[in-house]
């Protein structure tokens, strides 16, 4: 399926900070939930996965007006999600197995 200008997210971006336009939100919140959840799983549990996603979607919605022209949308929130996952990696007091399981996954990519 190929993407038009109308579903391209520079555009829906464009009409949620122009035009606070619910309906862009819902369609990149989704386009890029799941994808989002299943990445922050490779750190986190589901349940932490899905509260960290819903918290940059949220976020990208209630600061809309402050985004500017983002390069890429895709990257900037799978580098939102993937730090403040391994935040809350570094925060937890039984993450020492898992940061280093993490970590040996990351140098074997």
């Amino acid at each position: 399926m190929t993407e038009t200008i109308y579903d391209s997210d520079y555009y829906l971006l464009e009409r949620m900070r122009l035009d606070s336009d619910k309906e862009a939100y819902c369609s990149l919140y989704s386009k890029y939930y799941p994808i989002l959840v299943a990445y922050a799983e490779m750190f986190v549990c589901l349940e932490d996965a899905e509260d960290v996603v819903q918290d940059h979607l949220l976020r990208l919605w209630t600061r809309r007006d402050e985004l500017g022209a983002l390069m890429s949308l895709k990257a900037f929130l799978f580098a939102c999600v993937r730090n403040s996952c391994l935040d809350k990696l570094r925060r937890s007091k039984s993450h020492g197995s898992r940061v280093t399981e993490l970590w040996e996954n990351l140098a074997e990519a």
